[in-house]
């Protein structure tokens, strides 16, 4: 089965602990206008856009490119962290331009990812 998600290539990765991860700079650029249902339904069209998004991993993988990150999104709380994650409205890809270790983000792990929203990728 092909299935065409939208990648984001990651500012930033927040995960875990008490302090955010994500710079204010970072924060600064994010477009909290744009709803996770609205990268859904046209990814393309918010191209180039910063978007910041909560989720669990379902599966990292190692590219030439880096490190791509299928995650399923959730609601985040008032500190921006993964919540209700029974609950979710699709799936998404992070890319990290770099090595992300997959024993530590792997299968199950809560993230939240800011990052510029960069097109459509196909899996199989």
């Amino acid at each position: 089965m092909k299935t065409g998600l939208f990648i984001i290539t990651l500012s930033a990765i927040l995960w875990g602990g008490c302090a955010h991860v994500i710079s204010k700079d970072v924060l600064k650029e994010v477009n909290r206008d744009i709803s996770f249902a609205q990268l859904l339904k046209d990814p393309v069209s918010y191209r180039g856009e910063t978007v910041l998004l909560g989720g669990v991993i379902v599966k990292a993988t190692q590219h030439q490119e880096g490190t791509l990150l299928e995650i399923y999104q959730t609601e985040m709380d008032c500190e921006e962290k993964p919540v209700n994650i029974d609950v979710s409205e699709g799936r998404f890809l992070a890319l990290y331009k770099g090595f992300l270790d997959s024993e530590i983000y792997k299968k199950g792990r809560k993230v939240t990812i800011a990052g510029v929203v960069t097109g459509v990728r196909t899996l199989n």
